[in-house]
């Protein structure tokens, strides 16, 4: 299992965005990720593309424009 993964979601259109990000986090196997959204609408409805049966904890970075996701020990898809 990888401790970390990034990925970086500028450039997309909500739609796009939610489509590359819901494809990386049913495939990857990390402990954790870094999401980069930008400041934007992709940023404002991050939240809501997430879900609580295989995410333990979702941190906003502290610069903004980002979240780190935990997942549980045991991911489901």
């Amino acid at each position: 299992m990888v401790l970390n993964k990034k990925l970086d979601l500028h450039g997309y259109t909500v739609h796009q965005a939610w489509t590359v990000y819901q494809r990386f986090i049913n495939e990857v196997n990390a402990k954790s990720v870094v999401v980069i959204t930008g400041q934007g609408q992709i940023e404002r409805e991050f939240m809501q593309w997430n879900h609580p049966s295989s995410i333990r904890k979702i941190t906003p970075l502290s610069h903004k424009g980002g979240f780190r996701i935990l997942f549980y020990k045991n991911k489901k898809a």
